[in-house]
């Protein structure tokens, strides 16, 4: 299925329309030290002051079309960063940007984003090796949790899908993996089909009590009316991600 000139034809409109090179990983073994924050429920500040340690509960991970897209990001933390402590089998997730900016989350806005309103949450500030964390585009992210294909234009896109359908079941997956390696360009690129680096996420094995710098409590937002999909879009992409 993969024969034939129209497949070089999309492949080729594939490579020259890529706004970036792309470079093989290089890890850095160097310790320094990156700030983050996650936010959680109130719950796992307390786990943090009784075990010295939080990790996060795969059990509450509840759609299962999820799976997919978790279990590669996982593959790709044990080749990037190494693998986890044992019984770890997802990461905790946290906030290396939001809305262009590398500071605290604003919770006036951000209290909106989590829960179903009226529950205890806390925004941890924390420092921690950045070789300990892998960074990743949050809007990419979020279209790979519907099991798109990346890309930086439209036309870029549909050469991808016309690509994509020419191959095997096999093919297609191996092809749709190696794409969603570009969730971890976090560059800033924005045009009208794309906005790259506006918010970076960081996700790491496990949270340590002596990493925390400083936390806020804040009760979540209740919306008088049902929430919309664009209301709850940061939300349902993040399912299972800051949750014990």
């Amino acid at each position: 299925r993969t024969s034939g000139s129209s497949a070089t034809a999309a492949l080729t409109s594939i490579t020259d329309e890529r706004p970036f090179k792309e470079e093989s990983f290089k890890p850095t073994w160097e310790k320094r030290i990156v700030r983050l924050w996650t936010i959680q429920p109130l719950e796992v500040l307390e786990i943090l002051e009784r075990d010295g340690v939080f990790r996060c509960d795969s059990t509450k991970i509840p759609i299962p079309e999820f799976r997919e897209a978790y279990d590669w990001l996982v593959h790709e933390m044990n080749l990037r960063i190494g693998g986890p402590p044992d019984g770890v089998r997802y990461p905790v997730w946290a906030w290396y940007i939001l809305d262009n900016a590398h500071k605290k989350p604003d919770l006036r806005k951000e209290r909106w984003g989590y829960g179903r309103g009226g529950e205890q949450y806390v925004c941890i500030e924390i420092e921690i090796p950045d070789n300990q964390v892998l960074l990743s585009d949050f809007d990419a992210w979020s279209n790979i949790l519907l099991h798109a294909l990346l890309s930086d234009t439209e036309s870029e896109d549909k050469a991808l899908e016309a690509y994509y359908q020419l191959l095997s079941p096999e093919e297609q997956l191996a092809f749709k993996h190696t794409n969603w390696q570009r969730v971890f360009d976090i560059s800033p690129f924005m045009n009208e089909w794309t906005r790259r680096g506006e918010c970076v996420q960081a996700t790491f094995w496990e949270l340590k009590a002596e990493q925390i710098v400083s936390c806020r409590r804040f009760i979540t937002g209740k919306l008088k009316r049902l929430r919309t999909a664009a209301d709850s879009s940061r939300t349902e992409a993040l399912i299972g991600s800051f949750t014990t």
